[in-house]
């Protein structure tokens, strides 16, 4: 299986995503489960956007499911 390739849109969302769960986890801010797994789910979705526009759509979605839950992980709530 190829990996997919990840255009700029997606490693903003990442970086912006990264930077938000820091803050929250340093407790700056204090943020739900529930509404992080929202902030991971919007990043997923724009992941599986960009996907649609690949060729090998099914590695590139899997890749973006896989970082949902990376994201999920990072804050300690559970999947």
């Amino acid at each position: 299986m190829q990996n997919c390739r990840i255009g700029k849109s997606m490693k903003t969302s990442d970086t912006a995503i990264a930077a938000f769960a820091t803050v929250v986890l340093s407790g700056l801010v204090y943020v739900d489960c529930t509404q992080m797994k929202s902030l991971c789910a919007e990043s997923e979705a724009l992941d599986m956007t960009l996907c649609h526009e690949m060729a090998n759509h099914e590695a590139c979605a899997k890749e973006a499911h896989r970082k949902y839950e990376i994201c999920v992980r990072q804050t300690g709530c559970p999947i």
